[in-house]
């Protein structure tokens, strides 16, 4: 009886990774931030899909001036407020080696706030619900 049942749960989680991805998630949602990673400053809108999907679009911005604009599409899944995102494709061609890990603690500060600690980097993002219609705003530190 325990390899039918064990044999039934692993048979659910192969064809149906999103019902785990969908379960009771502070980290869905279409996310902002901004902030310093390795020397650059960086915008991200990050799409966490309740299918256990992802899209961020991320550009790098110099001296208030865009300077490169990318995107990244992949699978991801939560465990006990660990985000582990694993990108397959980078501007619509696959990574090699793929996949790329990342993972996050994440922490919900209220409805439309959350606070992800990237592991590798020891960042700490703070992120804040982006809109549908949401569009990268100018970043910190630069003038209108």
């Amino acid at each position: 009886m325990i390899r039918i049942v064990a044999f039934s749960a692993l048979a659910f989680l192969a064809i149906a990774p999103e019902a785990l991805a969908a379960s009771d998630n502070p980290a869905i949602g279409r996310w902002f931030t901004e902030g310093d990673e390795g020397g650059l400053h960086a915008q991200f809108v990050w799409d966490i899909r309740s299918d256990g999907t992802f899209a961020k679009d991320i550009r790098t911005i110099a001296d208030c001036k865009v300077q490169k604009r990318w995107s990244e599409t992949g699978k991801w899944t939560y465990d006990n407020s660990l985000l582990t995102s694993f990108t397959d494709v980078v501007d619509q061609q696959p990574v090699k080696p793929a996949p790329y890990i990342d993972k996050f603690v994440v922490t919900p500060v209220d409805a439309t706030h959350a606070t992800y600690f990237d592991s590798g980097t020891e960042i700490t993002w703070s992120m804040s619900i982006a809109g549908k219609d949401f569009a990268f705003p100018i970043p910190k530190g630069c003038e209108v």
